[in-house]
């Protein structure tokens, strides 16, 4: 089997199957207060790019390809497609992998999503291929 492209619609699909099923990510979703929202929102040459990844308390950790269900995400990440998975690349190959892109909201929150976030991390990081620009 190929790998998926990274972040495509069957990237997501595979992480989303996995985290549906992962115990960890879903504890540790379970001990938040609400819903938080983690979005990128990327120029793809005048065209807009959303990675969006809830945290749920109720349903755990989703990632989505759409534009997020909420009009205020706790963390929003603006920058050029290309440039962040350029970045994403550069980072998996071990080398300087910090993203090129401005924070909106509120930084602190990742203290909050954290160890929601790294238990996802933990069980939905699969092999995936990189487009090629």
């Amino acid at each position: 089997m190929t790998a998926p492209l990274f972040m495509s619609q069957q990237h997501v699909d595979i992480m989303n199957r996995i985290l549906a099923a992962d115990a960890d990510s879903k504890a540790e979703c379970a001990q938040l207060a609400r819903s938080y929202w983690m979005v990128y929102e990327l120029n793809d040459g005048g065209r807009t790019v959303w990675w969006s990844v809830e945290f749920n308390p109720n349903r755990g950790v989703r990632f989505s390809l759409q534009e997020p269900d909420t009009d205020a995400p706790d963390l929003l990440y603006r920058g050029d497609y290309r440039a962040v998975v350029k970045a994403t690349q550069r980072a998996k190959q071990g080398g300087d992998g910090e993203e090129p892109v401005t924070t909106h909201g509120d930084p602190g929150v990742m203290a909050v999503i954290g160890p929601a976030f790294a238990a996802a991390g933990r069980a939905a990081t699969i092999a995936s291929e990189f487009p090629e620009f």
